[in-house]
């Protein structure tokens, strides 16, 4: 065995250069490969995120509008059964209002009545009077 000679069939220190040459580019090329994969997945991971971020703010969004609708129907109905309530005690105010009136005036009617009926009694009184002393003295003169 000789050292300073290569043996048959031993790689030569140009073999070796070149297979560490190509080992080398294959490896920067793994490294290339691999860097591409790691981005493609970290912005498959990013759009992932925003997605899901953005799916977030529309459910939010969403729940937010319901609410809003939610409240403004509440407050509607509120302000609708105000409405009524006040249109109702309107209702009742004005049907109080009413009754009195009338009973103001059925009490005026019966009051006029009354005095009409005391003015007629007075008149048949005076009347039944004056015909009693009439009576009298004609059965005065006869006598």
């Amino acid at each position: 065995v000789s050292y300073g000679a290569p043996a048959l069939g031993a790689p030569t220190d140009a073999g070796l250069a070149l297979r560490l040459a190509e080992s080398e580019r294959e490896n920067a090329a793994l490294k290339q490969r691999i860097d591409s994969l790691l981005r493609e997945q970290q912005l498959a991971k990013d759009r992932a995120t925003a997605e899901h971020t953005a799916a977030l703010g529309r459910v939010a969004s969403s729940h937010d509008a319901e609410l809003k609708r939610m409240e403004t129907a509440a407050q509607r109905e509120k302000v609708e059964r105000d409405v009524r309530e006040n249109a109702l005690r309107q209702e009742v105010e004005a049907a109080r209002a009413d009754a009195d009136s009338r009973v103001r005036a059925l009490r005026a009617e019966l009051d006029a009545a009354l005095r009409d009926k005391e003015v007629s009694v007075g008149r048949a009184r005076e009347e039944a009077r004056r015909a009693v002393e009439s009576a009298a003295a004609e059965a005065a003169r006869e006598r």
